[in-house]
Protein backbone atom coordinates (compact mmCIF):
# COMPACT_ATOMS: atom_id res chain seq x y z
CA UNK A 1 0.00 0.00 0.00
CA UNK A 2 1.48 3.44 -0.46
CA UNK A 3 -0.07 5.86 2.32
CA UNK A 4 -0.24 9.18 3.14
CA UNK A 5 -0.44 10.02 7.41
CA UNK A 6 -0.79 13.89 8.78
CA UNK A 7 -0.92 14.98 12.06
CA UNK A 8 -0.22 17.97 13.85
CA UNK A 9 3.34 18.23 15.12
CA UNK A 10 4.69 16.12 18.24
CA UNK A 11 2.24 13.29 18.21
CA UNK A 12 4.80 11.01 17.99
CA UNK A 13 4.78 9.97 13.96
CA UNK A 14 8.62 9.63 14.13
CA UNK A 15 8.80 7.35 17.12
CA UNK A 16 6.03 5.17 16.19
CA UNK A 17 7.75 4.58 12.60
CA UNK A 18 10.77 3.72 14.31
CA UNK A 19 9.70 1.16 16.40
CA UNK A 20 7.90 -0.29 13.66
CA UNK A 21 10.91 -0.77 11.72
CA UNK A 22 12.30 -2.09 14.68
CA UNK A 23 9.96 -4.92 15.66
CA UNK A 24 9.60 -5.77 11.97
CA UNK A 25 13.16 -5.44 11.24
CA UNK A 26 12.04 -4.57 7.67
CA UNK A 27 12.19 -1.45 5.38
CA UNK A 28 13.87 1.85 6.35
CA UNK A 29 13.04 5.30 7.66
CA UNK A 30 14.36 7.90 5.51
CA UNK A 31 13.65 12.10 6.16
CA UNK A 32 12.87 14.59 3.57
CA UNK A 33 13.16 17.47 5.14
CA UNK A 34 15.34 20.14 3.64
CA UNK A 35 18.42 18.39 1.04
CA UNK A 36 18.49 15.27 3.53
CA UNK A 37 16.57 13.84 0.42
CA UNK A 38 17.49 14.39 -3.22
CA UNK A 39 15.84 13.05 -6.30
CA UNK A 40 19.53 11.28 -7.39
CA UNK A 41 19.42 9.78 -3.88
CA UNK A 42 16.15 8.40 -3.94
CA UNK A 43 16.15 7.42 -7.70
CA UNK A 44 19.64 7.24 -9.10
CA UNK A 45 22.00 9.18 -10.64
CA UNK A 46 25.90 8.76 -11.77
CA UNK A 47 28.94 9.34 -9.86
CA UNK A 48 32.29 9.23 -10.59
CA UNK A 49 34.86 6.26 -10.66
CA UNK A 50 37.98 7.76 -11.80
CA UNK A 51 38.22 8.94 -15.30
CA UNK A 52 34.54 7.56 -15.80
CA UNK A 53 31.14 8.59 -14.59
CA UNK A 54 29.01 4.80 -13.10
CA UNK A 55 25.45 4.54 -12.34
CA UNK A 56 24.31 4.02 -8.83
CA UNK A 57 20.84 3.33 -7.48
CA UNK A 58 18.58 5.30 -5.34
CA UNK A 59 16.96 4.39 -2.22
CA UNK A 60 13.73 3.00 -3.77
CA UNK A 61 15.12 0.46 -6.00
CA UNK A 62 17.85 -0.54 -3.56
CA UNK A 63 14.65 -1.25 -1.62
CA UNK A 64 12.58 -3.35 -3.93
CA UNK A 65 9.90 -5.35 -2.51
CA UNK A 66 10.40 -3.76 1.04
CA UNK A 67 9.04 -0.86 2.07
CA UNK A 68 10.15 2.79 3.42
CA UNK A 69 8.66 5.51 5.67
CA UNK A 70 9.15 9.10 4.21
CA UNK A 71 8.67 11.47 7.26
CA UNK A 72 9.13 15.53 7.07
CA UNK A 73 7.01 15.32 3.97
CA UNK A 74 6.15 19.12 4.55
CA UNK A 75 9.46 20.45 4.90
CA UNK A 76 10.90 18.34 1.40
CA UNK A 77 13.23 20.78 -0.09
CA UNK A 78 12.68 19.60 -3.24
CA UNK A 79 9.59 18.67 -5.51
CA UNK A 80 9.86 14.93 -5.07
CA UNK A 81 5.83 13.56 -6.07
CA UNK A 82 6.61 14.60 -9.46
CA UNK A 83 9.45 12.49 -9.61
CA UNK A 84 7.95 9.21 -8.04
CA UNK A 85 5.11 9.34 -9.79
CA UNK A 86 6.60 7.13 -12.91
CA UNK A 87 7.81 4.65 -10.00
CA UNK A 88 4.62 4.35 -8.28
CA UNK A 89 2.90 3.61 -11.54
CA UNK A 90 5.28 1.29 -12.95
CA UNK A 91 7.03 -0.40 -9.73
CA UNK A 92 10.44 0.54 -12.23
CA UNK A 93 12.91 3.20 -11.77
CA UNK A 94 14.34 4.51 -15.24
CA UNK A 95 17.94 6.20 -14.64
CA UNK A 96 18.66 7.87 -17.91
CA UNK A 97 22.47 9.39 -18.21
CA UNK A 98 24.92 10.53 -20.36
CA UNK A 99 27.25 7.36 -19.35
CA UNK A 100 24.45 4.96 -19.85
CA UNK A 101 20.67 3.81 -19.02
CA UNK A 102 19.54 1.84 -15.88
CA UNK A 103 16.25 0.08 -15.25
CA UNK A 104 15.35 -1.04 -12.14
CA UNK A 105 12.72 -2.90 -10.17
CA UNK A 106 11.47 -0.83 -7.33
CA UNK A 107 8.17 -2.44 -6.09
CA UNK A 108 8.10 -0.06 -2.61
CA UNK A 109 5.78 0.15 -0.23
CA UNK A 110 5.66 3.26 0.61
CA UNK A 111 3.88 5.79 3.80
CA UNK A 112 4.90 9.36 3.98
CA UNK A 113 4.29 10.82 7.61
CA UNK A 114 3.82 14.53 7.94
CA UNK A 115 2.73 17.79 9.38
CA UNK A 116 0.29 19.80 7.09
CA UNK A 117 2.67 22.14 4.95
CA UNK A 118 3.37 25.93 6.73
CA UNK A 119 1.61 28.70 4.89
CA UNK A 120 3.40 31.22 2.44
CA UNK A 121 3.13 34.07 5.09
CA UNK A 122 5.11 31.32 7.86
CA UNK A 123 1.45 30.84 9.62
CA UNK A 124 0.58 27.61 11.54
CA UNK A 125 -2.83 26.55 11.14
CA UNK A 126 -4.55 23.60 12.85
CA UNK A 127 -5.81 21.20 11.18
CA UNK A 128 -8.97 21.77 12.55
CA UNK A 129 -9.27 25.08 10.96
CA UNK A 130 -8.86 24.11 7.55
CA UNK A 131 -12.65 23.53 6.16
CA UNK A 132 -11.76 19.67 4.32
CA UNK A 133 -9.07 17.58 4.04
CA UNK A 134 -8.51 18.55 0.40
CA UNK A 135 -7.37 21.77 1.52
CA UNK A 136 -4.64 20.51 3.53
CA UNK A 137 -3.56 17.85 1.07
CA UNK A 138 -3.25 19.90 -2.22
CA UNK A 139 -0.34 22.04 -1.08
CA UNK A 140 1.43 18.90 0.52
CA UNK A 141 0.81 16.70 -2.97
CA UNK A 142 0.38 19.27 -5.59
CA UNK A 143 -1.12 17.42 -8.35
CA UNK A 144 -4.52 15.58 -8.67
CA UNK A 145 -3.19 12.43 -10.06
CA UNK A 146 -0.55 12.57 -7.61
CA UNK A 147 -3.36 12.14 -4.75
CA UNK A 148 -5.05 9.61 -6.91
CA UNK A 149 -2.23 7.53 -6.44
CA UNK A 150 -2.23 7.20 -2.52
CA UNK A 151 -4.17 4.13 -1.10
CA UNK A 152 -5.26 6.03 1.75
CA UNK A 153 -4.70 9.47 3.03
CA UNK A 154 -5.47 9.47 6.68
CA UNK A 155 -5.91 12.97 8.55
CA UNK A 156 -5.75 12.73 12.39
CA UNK A 157 -6.91 16.52 14.07
CA UNK A 158 -6.59 16.10 17.86
CA UNK A 159 -3.10 15.74 19.45
CA UNK A 160 -3.54 14.17 22.73
CA UNK A 161 -3.87 15.85 25.70
CA UNK A 162 -2.02 13.79 28.30
CA UNK A 163 1.38 11.34 27.29
CA UNK A 164 1.95 8.43 30.42
CA UNK A 165 5.29 7.62 29.66
CA UNK A 166 5.05 4.33 32.21
CA UNK A 167 1.93 3.16 29.71
CA UNK A 168 2.20 -0.23 29.13
CA UNK A 169 0.16 -2.25 26.62
CA UNK A 170 -1.59 -5.11 27.05
CA UNK A 171 0.29 -8.25 26.25
CA UNK A 172 -0.04 -9.63 22.26
CA UNK A 173 1.94 -10.85 19.89
CA UNK A 174 5.69 -11.83 20.48
CA UNK A 175 8.04 -9.69 18.03
CA UNK A 176 9.54 -13.78 16.36
CA UNK A 177 5.44 -14.04 16.08
CA UNK A 178 5.01 -10.53 13.87
CA UNK A 179 8.38 -11.00 12.07
CA UNK A 180 7.17 -14.29 11.18
CA UNK A 181 3.72 -12.99 10.04
CA UNK A 182 4.74 -10.08 7.82
CA UNK A 183 7.35 -12.49 6.06
CA UNK A 184 5.02 -14.60 5.83
CA UNK A 185 2.73 -12.10 3.57
CA UNK A 186 5.61 -10.24 1.97
CA UNK A 187 6.69 -13.50 0.39
CA UNK A 188 3.45 -14.20 -1.07
CA UNK A 189 3.47 -14.46 -4.83
CA UNK A 190 0.15 -13.36 -7.29
CA UNK A 191 -0.49 -16.64 -8.19
CA UNK A 192 -1.04 -17.34 -4.22
CA UNK A 193 -3.62 -14.92 -3.43
CA UNK A 194 -7.14 -16.53 -4.35
CA UNK A 195 -9.69 -13.68 -4.78
CA UNK A 196 -12.85 -15.74 -6.02
CA UNK A 197 -14.83 -14.36 -9.03
CA UNK A 198 -17.63 -13.38 -6.86
CA UNK A 199 -15.32 -11.53 -4.28
CA UNK A 200 -14.09 -9.72 -7.37
CA UNK A 201 -17.66 -8.59 -8.30
CA UNK A 202 -18.49 -7.50 -5.11
CA UNK A 203 -15.44 -5.40 -4.82
CA UNK A 204 -16.58 -3.68 -8.19
CA UNK A 205 -20.11 -3.39 -6.94
CA UNK A 206 -18.89 -1.70 -3.61
CA UNK A 207 -16.30 0.49 -5.73
CA UNK A 208 -19.67 1.59 -7.74
CA UNK A 209 -20.92 3.02 -4.59
CA UNK A 210 -18.01 4.77 -3.74
CA UNK A 211 -18.36 6.68 -6.90
CA UNK A 212 -21.32 7.73 -7.05
CA UNK A 213 -20.76 9.43 -3.40
CA UNK A 214 -17.43 10.28 -3.62
CA UNK A 215 -16.23 10.89 -6.91
CA UNK A 216 -14.92 14.48 -7.73
CA UNK A 217 -11.93 16.64 -9.38
CA UNK A 218 -9.84 15.40 -6.68
CA UNK A 219 -9.78 11.73 -7.91
CA UNK A 220 -9.68 9.87 -4.60
CA UNK A 221 -12.04 7.94 -5.87
CA UNK A 222 -12.59 7.31 -9.25
CA UNK A 223 -12.38 4.74 -12.31
CA UNK A 224 -9.73 2.72 -10.19
CA UNK A 225 -11.56 2.88 -7.08
CA UNK A 226 -11.83 -0.89 -7.14
CA UNK A 227 -7.86 -1.41 -7.54
CA UNK A 228 -7.61 0.53 -3.95
CA UNK A 229 -10.56 -1.48 -2.38
CA UNK A 230 -9.19 -4.68 -4.27
CA UNK A 231 -5.77 -3.90 -2.39
CA UNK A 232 -6.93 -2.76 1.04
CA UNK A 233 -8.79 -6.08 1.01
CA UNK A 234 -5.30 -8.09 0.51
CA UNK A 235 -4.09 -6.23 3.26
CA UNK A 236 -6.60 -6.99 5.72
CA UNK A 237 -6.67 -10.50 5.11
CA UNK A 238 -3.03 -11.08 5.06
CA UNK A 239 -3.18 -9.03 8.61
CA UNK A 240 -5.99 -11.49 10.24
CA UNK A 241 -3.71 -14.77 7.96
CA UNK A 242 -7.01 -15.48 5.66
CA UNK A 243 -5.53 -18.87 4.57
CA UNK A 244 -6.30 -22.17 3.41
CA UNK A 245 -5.37 -25.92 4.99
CA UNK A 246 -2.10 -25.30 2.98
CA UNK A 247 -0.94 -21.98 4.66
CA UNK A 248 0.74 -21.01 1.00
CA UNK A 249 -2.32 -18.97 -0.43
CA UNK A 250 -3.76 -15.59 0.95
CA UNK A 251 -7.97 -15.81 0.77
CA UNK A 252 -9.66 -12.87 0.42
CA UNK A 253 -12.88 -13.46 1.54
CA UNK A 254 -16.46 -10.62 1.61
CA UNK A 255 -15.87 -9.62 5.45
CA UNK A 256 -12.42 -8.69 4.31
CA UNK A 257 -13.75 -6.21 1.40
CA UNK A 258 -16.31 -4.60 4.37
CA UNK A 259 -13.35 -4.17 6.64
CA UNK A 260 -11.74 -2.21 3.99
CA UNK A 261 -14.34 -0.06 2.83
CA UNK A 262 -15.61 0.45 5.91
CA UNK A 263 -11.77 2.02 7.02
CA UNK A 264 -11.77 3.82 3.79
CA UNK A 265 -15.24 5.76 4.22
CA UNK A 266 -14.08 5.88 8.40
CA UNK A 267 -10.93 7.82 6.85
CA UNK A 268 -12.38 9.85 4.53
CA UNK A 269 -15.84 10.65 5.10
CA UNK A 270 -15.21 12.19 8.93
CA UNK A 271 -15.59 15.41 10.82
CA UNK A 272 -11.85 16.22 9.95
CA UNK A 273 -11.57 15.08 6.30
CA UNK A 274 -14.93 16.30 5.10
CA UNK A 275 -14.65 14.42 1.74
CA UNK A 276 -19.07 14.58 1.14
CA UNK A 277 -18.88 17.68 2.09
CA UNK A 278 -15.98 18.90 -0.21
CA UNK A 279 -18.09 16.63 -3.29
CA UNK A 280 -21.30 18.11 -2.55
CA UNK A 281 -20.30 21.64 -2.87
CA UNK A 282 -18.22 20.67 -5.85
CA UNK A 283 -21.61 19.08 -7.49
CA UNK A 284 -23.60 22.41 -6.79
CA UNK A 285 -21.22 24.41 -9.20
CA UNK A 286 -22.32 21.42 -11.98
CA UNK A 287 -24.98 20.82 -11.32
CA UNK A 288 -27.86 22.66 -13.18
CA UNK A 289 -31.56 23.18 -11.90
CA UNK A 290 -34.47 24.59 -14.20
CA UNK A 291 -34.39 27.18 -11.18
CA UNK A 292 -30.75 28.11 -12.11
CA UNK A 293 -31.07 28.27 -15.25
CA UNK A 294 -34.18 30.72 -14.68
CA UNK A 295 -31.43 32.84 -12.65
CA UNK A 296 -29.15 32.71 -15.80
CA UNK A 297 -31.84 34.31 -17.67
CA UNK A 298 -32.72 37.23 -15.37
CA UNK A 299 -28.88 37.81 -14.92
CA UNK A 300 -28.10 37.90 -18.64
CA UNK A 301 -30.64 40.05 -19.14
CA UNK A 302 -29.91 42.32 -16.41
CA UNK A 303 -26.69 42.17 -17.06
CA UNK A 304 -25.60 41.14 -20.59
CA UNK A 305 -21.49 42.26 -20.72
CA UNK A 306 -20.95 41.30 -16.92
CA UNK A 307 -22.66 37.35 -18.15
CA UNK A 308 -21.31 37.39 -21.69
CA UNK A 309 -17.63 38.09 -20.23
CA UNK A 310 -18.21 35.44 -17.56
CA UNK A 311 -19.18 32.47 -20.72
CA UNK A 312 -16.23 33.52 -22.35
CA UNK A 313 -13.43 34.13 -20.15
CA UNK A 314 -11.55 32.63 -17.28
CA UNK A 315 -9.18 33.60 -14.40
CA UNK A 316 -10.88 37.07 -15.00
CA UNK A 317 -9.56 39.78 -12.70
CA UNK A 318 -12.40 41.44 -10.77
CA UNK A 319 -11.25 45.02 -11.41
CA UNK A 320 -11.27 44.30 -15.47
CA UNK A 321 -14.67 42.51 -15.08
CA UNK A 322 -15.53 45.42 -13.27
CA UNK A 323 -14.53 48.06 -16.26
CA UNK A 324 -16.13 45.92 -18.89
CA UNK A 325 -19.57 44.93 -17.15
CA UNK A 326 -20.32 49.17 -17.17
CA UNK A 327 -22.03 48.94 -13.81
CA UNK A 328 -21.71 51.23 -10.69
CA UNK A 329 -19.46 49.24 -8.18
CA UNK A 330 -22.47 48.78 -5.74
CA UNK A 331 -24.70 47.42 -8.15
CA UNK A 332 -21.64 45.07 -9.79
CA UNK A 333 -20.95 43.80 -6.45
CA UNK A 334 -24.74 43.08 -6.07
CA UNK A 335 -24.29 40.84 -8.90
CA UNK A 336 -21.52 38.96 -7.99
CA UNK A 337 -22.88 38.23 -4.47
CA UNK A 338 -25.87 36.64 -6.09
CA UNK A 339 -23.36 34.32 -8.79
CA UNK A 340 -21.44 33.45 -5.98
CA UNK A 341 -24.53 32.25 -3.87
CA UNK A 342 -26.01 30.54 -6.55
CA UNK A 343 -22.69 28.39 -7.22
CA UNK A 344 -21.79 29.85 -10.83
CA UNK A 345 -18.79 31.42 -9.71
CA UNK A 346 -16.16 30.97 -7.26
CA UNK A 347 -13.93 33.56 -6.07
CA UNK A 348 -10.23 34.38 -4.75
CA UNK A 349 -9.28 37.85 -3.42
CA UNK A 350 -8.93 39.63 -7.05
CA UNK A 351 -9.91 37.14 -9.75
CA UNK A 352 -13.43 35.01 -10.15
CA UNK A 353 -13.76 31.78 -12.02
CA UNK A 354 -16.99 30.69 -14.11
CA UNK A 355 -17.74 27.60 -12.96
CA UNK A 356 -19.35 24.79 -14.97
CA UNK A 357 -23.13 25.31 -13.69
CA UNK A 358 -22.99 29.09 -15.47
CA UNK A 359 -21.93 27.74 -18.73
CA UNK A 360 -24.33 25.10 -18.69
CA UNK A 361 -27.41 27.46 -17.43
CA UNK A 362 -26.35 30.22 -19.59
CA UNK A 363 -26.05 28.05 -22.84
CA UNK A 364 -29.74 26.77 -21.89
CA UNK A 365 -30.96 30.59 -21.08
CA UNK A 366 -29.92 31.86 -24.07
CA UNK A 367 -32.78 30.27 -25.87
CA UNK A 368 -35.24 32.24 -24.31
CA UNK A 369 -33.36 35.37 -23.12
CA UNK A 370 -32.74 38.53 -24.72
CA UNK A 371 -30.47 41.26 -23.61
CA UNK A 372 -31.71 44.19 -22.00
CA UNK A 373 -30.65 47.05 -20.43
CA UNK A 374 -28.36 47.04 -17.76
CA UNK A 375 -29.53 48.69 -14.28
Amino acid sequence: LDGLIITESRVGKSSTAQALSKIYGLGSIASLAGSSATPAGLIGGSTKAGSSSQIRPGLIPRNHNRAIIFEELAKAKYTLMPELTDIRSSGMVRINRTSGDLTLPASVRMLFLSNPKTEDEGAIRPILAYPNGIEIVKPLIGAVEDIARFDFIYILGDAPQEIDPLWSPPEGFTEKQLQTRIRWIWSRTCEQVQISPEIQQYIVDKSKKFNEVYSCSVKIFSTETWKKLARMALAVAGYMVSTDITYSNIVVQKRHVDIAALLLQSIYDNQIFKLKEFVNEERKQTSCTLSDIETAREMYVRYPSLVQYLENNNNIAKNTLLTISGLDINVFNEAIKRLAQGSFITMTQFKIFPTPKLLIAVKKAKGGASPGTEV
